[in-house]
């Protein structure tokens, strides 16, 4: 990787985690783009170059996690609701809690949603679904945002694959 990709790298993350210490300790509408860049220590061009808005810091954050999750090992496109890709939701969900619970925590759940049901509804399978099925996409995707986010705010007690077993009897999957 070159060194100018690295050194974005590097800057997003910085922003990424400036905008999440200052999120814990006022309200998101309150932080400015200069106690961000200040925080990361990077400069405001830095900030232009990657986002437009605090919020879009949040949707690339969860793009990002969605990213992980559909390029993981083993996901299977064509089965969205299967075991396996439950387990593997509450896996990620897991593995980025930190994010995604102050994301919550800063009435923002709305973001992962969003995001959730943007990435669905753009992949080939989707499109090919019948409206139908494409309801119960939307309403899996839902649930299973709604469930996870109750899940790490429980401090995640239950296992993934036993959030996975509840989900799937839930939904009757």
């Amino acid at each position: 990787m070159d060194k100018r990709k690295q050194e974005n790298i590097r800057v997003k993350k910085a922003i990424t985690e400036a905008l999440f210490a200052l999120m814990r300790k006022k309200s998101i509408t309150e932080i400015t783009i200069t106690e961000i860049i200040t925080q990361a220590g990077v400069s405001r061009s830095s900030y232009y170059r990657n986002y437009k808005s605090v919020t879009d810091i949040l949707v690339t954050l969860v793009q990002d996690v969605l990213t992980d999750y559909f390029q993981s090992p083993g996901y299977d496109p064509g089965d969205y609701s299967s075991r396996q890709n439950i387990v593997r939701a509450f896996r990620t969900f897991r593995r980025y809690r930190h994010y995604l619970l102050d994301i919550y925590r800063a009435d923002l759940g709305n973001v992962v949603s969003d995001q959730i049901n943007r990435q669905w509804r753009s992949s080939p399978e989707y499109l090919r679904l019948t409206p139908k099925e494409r309801y119960t996409i939307d309403i899996h995707s839902g649930a299973l945002a709604n469930v996870a986010f109750q899940w790490l705010l429980n401090g995640m007690p239950e296992s993934a694959e036993e959030m996975a077993d509840i989900f799937c009897a839930s939904v009757h999957v």
